[in-house]
């Protein structure tokens, strides 16, 4: 009874994480490759059913304020461009980010989609951010 409860109970753990990191909604936005820090790394969009990354044609502070904002990991320290996170893996999803800074999602930012546009994953965007905040009392 108890090696069936086992491995029923990996098999739910292996399923629900697979399915967290791969699955998304429209818009969202996560980190990769960021080490040690969940709040900087090679920014992550979730656009016409899967993940790709934005290109760093046009990024900037203010893109990178939304990104940080987006992912509840306060202000933007600095856009990183180049890849400095490493490259990514799959599509890129935009190029020529234009935030005002004010958005409270890059969904909201004027961008050009995937297409015929040229840019490789060595031209990767990132962010690096402030990081969350923990509050005591």
């Amino acid at each position: 009874m108890k090696n069936t409860y086992t491995k029923n109970l990996l098999t739910y753990i292996t399923f629900t994480c697979s399915v967290c990191t791969t699955a998304g909604v429209e818009g969202q936005v996560r980190l990769v490759d960021g080490g040690s820090s969940s709040c900087s790394g090679t920014v992550g969009i979730f656009y016409k059913g899967q993940w790709g990354t934005i290109c760093d044609h046009g990024w900037d502070l203010d893109a990178a304020e939304v990104a940080c904002r987006q992912l509840g990991c306060g202000g933007a320290v600095a856009a990183t461009s180049c890849a400095y996170f490493g490259e990514g893996s799959g599509a890129i999803s935009w190029q020529y980010i234009d935030c005002k800074g004010g958005e409270s999602e890059l969904s909201q930012c004027k961008h050009d989609e995937r297409g015929s546009f040229l840019c490789t994953h060595a031209a990767d965007a990132g962010v690096i951010c402030e990081g969350k905040y923990h509050f005591s009392h």
